[in-house]
Protein backbone atom coordinates (compact mmCIF):
# COMPACT_ATOMS: atom_id res chain seq x y z
CA UNK A 1 0.00 0.00 0.00
CA UNK A 2 1.14 3.16 -1.09
CA UNK A 3 1.05 6.26 1.12
CA UNK A 4 -1.60 8.14 -1.43
CA UNK A 5 -3.62 5.28 -1.15
CA UNK A 6 -3.00 4.99 2.68
CA UNK A 7 -4.43 8.76 3.11
CA UNK A 8 -7.16 7.88 0.78
CA UNK A 9 -8.64 5.22 2.94
CA UNK A 10 -8.14 7.88 6.19
CA UNK A 11 -10.01 10.55 4.32
CA UNK A 12 -13.15 8.38 3.17
CA UNK A 13 -13.55 6.75 6.84
CA UNK A 14 -13.47 10.28 8.11
CA UNK A 15 -16.23 11.26 6.59
CA UNK A 16 -19.53 10.78 8.25
CA UNK A 17 -22.41 9.19 6.14
CA UNK A 18 -24.62 11.12 4.20
CA UNK A 19 -27.40 10.19 6.52
CA UNK A 20 -26.10 11.51 9.79
CA UNK A 21 -26.65 15.42 9.55
CA UNK A 22 -30.64 14.85 8.95
CA UNK A 23 -30.56 12.65 12.05
CA UNK A 24 -29.01 15.19 14.04
CA UNK A 25 -31.60 17.79 12.78
CA UNK A 26 -34.29 15.45 13.59
CA UNK A 27 -32.93 14.79 17.14
CA UNK A 28 -32.71 18.35 17.49
CA UNK A 29 -36.34 19.48 16.69
CA UNK A 30 -37.49 16.68 18.69
CA UNK A 31 -36.15 17.62 21.61
CA UNK A 32 -37.36 21.63 21.07
CA UNK A 33 -40.94 19.92 20.38
CA UNK A 34 -40.22 18.42 23.26
CA UNK A 35 -39.28 21.22 25.52
CA UNK A 36 -42.21 23.31 23.76
CA UNK A 37 -44.91 20.79 25.20
CA UNK A 38 -43.62 20.90 28.28
CA UNK A 39 -43.59 24.48 28.41
CA UNK A 40 -46.64 24.77 27.78
CA UNK A 41 -48.17 22.33 29.91
CA UNK A 42 -46.75 24.07 32.68
CA UNK A 43 -48.64 27.34 31.98
CA UNK A 44 -51.89 24.85 32.58
CA UNK A 45 -51.31 23.63 35.50
CA UNK A 46 -54.67 23.75 37.58
CA UNK A 47 -55.16 26.24 40.15
CA UNK A 48 -54.77 25.12 43.70
CA UNK A 49 -58.13 24.30 45.42
CA UNK A 50 -59.78 27.40 46.86
CA UNK A 51 -59.31 27.32 50.46
CA UNK A 52 -62.21 27.19 53.16
CA UNK A 53 -64.02 30.47 53.87
CA UNK A 54 -64.49 30.61 57.55
CA UNK A 55 -65.94 34.08 56.91
CA UNK A 56 -67.34 36.31 54.69
CA UNK A 57 -68.29 39.57 55.09
CA UNK A 58 -69.62 42.35 52.51
CA UNK A 59 -68.83 45.63 53.62
CA UNK A 60 -68.58 48.94 52.63
CA UNK A 61 -65.98 51.93 53.20
CA UNK A 62 -67.61 55.39 53.96
CA UNK A 63 -65.86 59.06 53.97
CA UNK A 64 -67.09 61.34 56.88
CA UNK A 65 -67.24 64.81 57.05
CA UNK A 66 -64.35 64.58 59.98
CA UNK A 67 -61.86 62.52 57.70
CA UNK A 68 -62.22 59.48 59.30
CA UNK A 69 -63.21 56.35 57.24
CA UNK A 70 -66.13 54.16 58.66
CA UNK A 71 -66.49 50.70 57.91
CA UNK A 72 -69.86 49.30 57.53
CA UNK A 73 -71.63 45.55 56.86
CA UNK A 74 -73.29 46.11 53.91
CA UNK A 75 -76.40 44.65 54.29
CA UNK A 76 -77.30 46.46 57.77
CA UNK A 77 -74.88 49.53 58.07
CA UNK A 78 -74.15 48.25 61.26
CA UNK A 79 -70.16 50.42 61.95
CA UNK A 80 -67.33 47.93 62.54
CA UNK A 81 -64.86 49.95 62.03
CA UNK A 82 -64.07 53.74 62.47
CA UNK A 83 -60.37 54.70 60.88
CA UNK A 84 -59.70 58.10 62.41
CA UNK A 85 -57.51 60.71 60.38
CA UNK A 86 -54.62 60.62 60.57
CA UNK A 87 -53.93 57.14 61.43
CA UNK A 88 -54.84 53.54 59.73
CA UNK A 89 -52.42 54.58 56.54
CA UNK A 90 -52.85 50.98 55.35
CA UNK A 91 -56.71 50.28 55.52
CA UNK A 92 -56.90 53.91 53.81
CA UNK A 93 -54.16 53.17 50.62
CA UNK A 94 -55.75 49.68 50.10
CA UNK A 95 -59.01 51.10 49.78
CA UNK A 96 -57.82 53.77 48.17
CA UNK A 97 -56.09 51.45 45.33
CA UNK A 98 -59.51 49.55 44.77
CA UNK A 99 -61.28 52.69 44.67
CA UNK A 100 -59.41 53.54 41.99
CA UNK A 101 -59.94 50.80 39.92
CA UNK A 102 -63.52 51.31 39.95
CA UNK A 103 -63.40 54.74 39.14
CA UNK A 104 -61.02 53.74 36.21
CA UNK A 105 -63.62 51.38 34.72
CA UNK A 106 -66.43 54.16 35.44
CA UNK A 107 -67.83 51.90 38.27
CA UNK A 108 -69.95 53.48 41.43
CA UNK A 109 -69.27 53.09 45.14
CA UNK A 110 -72.51 51.25 45.20
CA UNK A 111 -71.45 47.21 45.30
CA UNK A 112 -69.55 46.49 48.86
CA UNK A 113 -66.27 44.96 48.76
CA UNK A 114 -65.66 41.45 50.43
CA UNK A 115 -63.97 40.43 53.30
CA UNK A 116 -62.90 37.38 53.68
CA UNK A 117 -60.60 34.94 56.03
CA UNK A 118 -59.93 31.34 55.07
CA UNK A 119 -59.10 28.35 57.40
CA UNK A 120 -55.49 28.51 55.72
CA UNK A 121 -54.82 32.24 57.53
CA UNK A 122 -55.72 33.56 54.08
CA UNK A 123 -56.95 36.97 54.25
CA UNK A 124 -58.35 38.64 51.46
CA UNK A 125 -59.91 41.99 50.49
CA UNK A 126 -62.04 41.86 47.20
CA UNK A 127 -63.81 43.95 44.95
CA UNK A 128 -66.35 41.97 43.29
CA UNK A 129 -67.24 45.02 40.78
CA UNK A 130 -63.88 44.80 39.28
CA UNK A 131 -62.31 41.30 40.37
CA UNK A 132 -59.35 42.89 41.16
CA UNK A 133 -58.56 41.73 45.45
CA UNK A 134 -55.61 42.61 47.35
CA UNK A 135 -54.08 39.47 49.88
CA UNK A 136 -53.69 41.43 52.81
CA UNK A 137 -51.41 38.37 55.05
CA UNK A 138 -48.96 39.46 52.58
CA UNK A 139 -48.65 42.71 54.46
CA UNK A 140 -47.69 41.65 57.96
CA UNK A 141 -49.46 40.98 60.81
CA UNK A 142 -49.79 44.76 62.07
CA UNK A 143 -51.57 45.75 58.75
CA UNK A 144 -53.29 42.45 58.48
CA UNK A 145 -54.53 43.18 62.01
CA UNK A 146 -56.72 46.07 61.29
CA UNK A 147 -58.94 43.64 59.00
CA UNK A 148 -59.05 41.20 61.30
CA UNK A 149 -60.11 43.67 63.88
CA UNK A 150 -62.99 44.01 61.43
CA UNK A 151 -63.92 40.38 61.04
CA UNK A 152 -63.81 40.09 64.85
CA UNK A 153 -65.91 43.11 65.17
CA UNK A 154 -68.45 41.78 62.76
CA UNK A 155 -68.51 38.03 64.66
CA UNK A 156 -68.86 40.10 68.21
CA UNK A 157 -71.72 42.03 66.71
CA UNK A 158 -73.09 39.04 65.21
CA UNK A 159 -72.71 36.23 68.37
CA UNK A 160 -74.23 39.48 70.06
CA UNK A 161 -77.25 39.83 67.98
CA UNK A 162 -77.48 36.21 68.30
CA UNK A 163 -77.96 35.78 71.82
CA UNK A 164 -80.47 38.48 71.47
CA UNK A 165 -82.16 36.72 69.78
CA UNK A 166 -82.00 33.54 71.77
CA UNK A 167 -82.56 35.83 75.23
CA UNK A 168 -85.96 37.24 73.10
CA UNK A 169 -87.09 33.61 72.64
CA UNK A 170 -86.73 32.15 75.98
CA UNK A 171 -88.28 35.34 77.39
CA UNK A 172 -91.52 35.23 75.12
CA UNK A 173 -91.66 31.13 75.64
CA UNK A 174 -91.42 31.71 79.46
CA UNK A 175 -94.31 34.31 79.06
CA UNK A 176 -96.46 31.58 77.31
CA UNK A 177 -96.33 28.98 80.52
Amino acid sequence: MTVQTAIKASQQSAHAPKWLPTLLALVLAAALIGVAIAQLNANRSTPAPAPEVLVRIAINFLDQPDGSVTVVEASTQRLLYRAVPGEDGFLRSTVRGLARERKRSDIGAAQAFELTSSRSGRLTLRDPATQRHVDLEAFGPNNSGLFLNIINAYLQQAAGNTRAAGSALAAANTKGK
